[in-house]
């Protein structure tokens, strides 16, 4: 195969003995020639080469800068090799950790010399290319992975730029696809997202660009449209593609994706402002309904922008101290003796009002605040009960809430050993405490995170039990070991009550399961005797005692 190369260099004789040693060597080359800077830069502008021999010292420009220069301007620049007169190894070093593939002294050059470094350097510089290639395409697909897809996307946008063209940006992202890896296992959803792949592909024209940005989210760069109902067309092609049920290794699995599509120029000329754009229109489809696709408009920029001041309102109360816990005692239901104390946190907004427990921690998921909020709330209940240790009976463990994001954040587990060592507590004074809903959504990870903490001696807590379908199979095998019914249910429920069937049938399924049962929200006797006499362990609510805002001196034992 015959290899391109140029050669840069001032001096006819050092230029006629670098082309006799290429002849000799037996290499298939064409040489093509350059006498300074200048005219090299035009040649490489024209023609792409496969190596370059750069002379250092040229009479326009020295090698090294004009190297410098190709290196910020050529995204897949030649391999370079320096000709020098000098022979100066502090030189050489200098060349080769600026990029240079090799540095030749003119007085050893030799045919053998210059086939071998030649080779070695093309050699490596492939191999580098190719390690690049892997890191840049998504293993399980095949397609190109999210660095490659910027780097198209901003090509499109500069093309935009030139020509006027429409051209749309997809993100498509599949809906609950942690079911399919939690029941089905990891294995089978692989196949089904190379299936994926495989099917958007193929529906796709050619001069379109279709990637994987992450596990189940796709993206795709809808070129040269006429019209804003050619990325419509698109949208509804990929809905109705996945609809079709995927059959892998005998399981025939259905799919919905939702859809958000931003167009340049109208919603953003950048690239980084069309993808976020086009994140905030899937988003906005998701909440609309499984399967189907949204145009950005200005509303959703006005949401995200609350969304970022929102951020920043609850940053500057984690700084400020307008955060604070409120406790409320559980009580045994055969004793009547405190069991525990559930603690939640709790902040005034000026305009959504008192946020506090699964509302706040909801909300700051949303805001991307989760994980501040999270680390301020366990250490304030930490440093409480460090405080109160000495004063009181702190009335068995003490129940904080989790959300199922920090459970797939890396380092929660190990952030929550540091924090509890650190006040001189342990996991056996804790539950968590993971909402029923979050809980039927939760991947491979949240789920081996939950044991972890389980192993360590955290109890495992299920909230709302009852307010979403449950796969009591799941819920066998995971570390929950108590659930805490459905307040919804069992504040309103009254005697004969379709509210009462339903807790009675979820209190029997826990008991099957070997849960121990929380009933909270108790408000007369009427629940508080049922709860005792259908075999609840613990209960809460007005009843017993009204959460109270924590006093001066951070004792939980005196709210009771």
């Amino acid at each position: 195969m015959e290899l391109k190369m140029l050669l840069v260099d001032d001096d006819m004789v050092d230029r006629t003995a670098v082309r006799r040693a290429l002849e000799a060597s037996d290499m298939d080359v064409y040489l093509a020639e350059a006498e300074d800077c200048a005219e090299a830069r035009s040649m490489m502008s024209d023609e792409a080469y496969d190596c370059v021999l750069l002379d250092y010292h040229l009479p326009d420009q020295d090698g090294a800068s004009m190297f410098d220069e190709l290196r910020q301007t050529m995204d897949d620049l030649s391999v370079v090799i320096f000709l020098t007169g000098e022979d100066n190894p502090g030189l050489a070093q200098e060349l080769m950790r600026r990029g240079a593939a090799e540095y030749i002294t003119k007085s050893e050059l030799s045919p053998t010399l210059l086939r071998d470094t030649i080779s070695s350097a093309l050699a490596r510089h492939q191999y580098i290319r190719d390690l690049r290639l892997i890191g840049e395409y998504d293993p399980l697909t095949g397609l190109p992975g999210p660095q490659l897809f910027e780097r198209c996307l901003n090509e499109s946008v500069m093309r935009g730029n030139r020509s006027g063209r429409l051209f749309a940006v997809a993100k498509v992202g599949l809906n609950e696809f942690a079911r399919i890896n939690k029941y089905i296992g990891h294995a089978i959803g692989d196949k089904i997202l190379a299936a994926v792949g495989s099917r958007l592909t193929t529906l796709l024209r050619q001069s379109d660009y279709i990637a994987r940005l992450d596990g189940d989210t796709f993206a795709i760069i809808g070129q040269y449209l006429l019209n804003e109902e050619g990325s419509a067309t698109l949208a509804d092609k990929v809905l109705r593609a996945l609809s079709k049920p995927f059959d892998v290794d005998g399981h025939s699995v259905f799919l919905s994706a939702s859809v958000g599509v931003s167009i340049y120029p109208n919603d953003g000329t950048d690239a980084e402002m069309l993808l976020e754009r086009a994140d905030l229109a899937m988003r906005h489809s998701r909440k609309d309904g499984r399967g189907r696709f949204s145009f950005f408009d200005k509303s959703l920029d006005i949401e995200f922008a609350r969304q970022r001041s929102l951020e920043a309102e609850i940053r500057d109360g984690l700084e400020d101290g307008s955060f604070s816990l409120v406790w409320e005692k559980e009580f045994d239901c055969s004793t009547g003796n405190p069991a525990a104390s559930n603690v939640r946190a709790c902040w005034t907004h000026a305009d959504l009002g008192e946020l506090s427990g699964r509302d706040l921690l909801d909300l700051s998921c949303k805001s991307k605040v989760l994980t501040p909020i999270g680390e301020w709330y366990f250490d304030a209940v930490c440093r409480r009960l460090c405080d109160a240790r000495d004063a009181a009976d702190l009335s068995g463990r003490t129940v904080i809430d989790v959300h199922g994001y920090q459970l797939e954040a890396c380092g929660f587990a190990e952030f929550m050993f540091k924090t509890a060592g650190e006040y001189g507590l342990s996991a056996d004074d804790f539950t968590l405490s993971v909402c029923d809903q979050e809980f039927a959504d939760f991947d491979e990870k949240a789920i081996d995170c939950l044991r972890e903490l389980a192993d360590a001696g955290f109890r495992i807590r299920l909230s709302k039990f009852g307010g979403a379908s449950q796969n009591i199979q799941a819920i066998g095998k995971s570390p929950v070991s108590e659930v805490s019914l459905d307040e919804s249910l069992t504040s309103e429920m009254e005697d004969g009550s379709d509210d009462m069937v339903v807790v009675l049938a979820l209190m029997r399924m826990a008991q099957t399961l070997g849960l121990k049962i929380v009933m909270p929200g108790v408000v007369n006797e009427f629940q508080h005797y049922f709860a005792y006499q259908n075999g609840a362990d613990a209960a809460s609510g007005p009843y017993y005692s009204g959460p109270r805002g924590a006093p001066d001196d951070g004792n939980p034992a005196e709210l009771v």
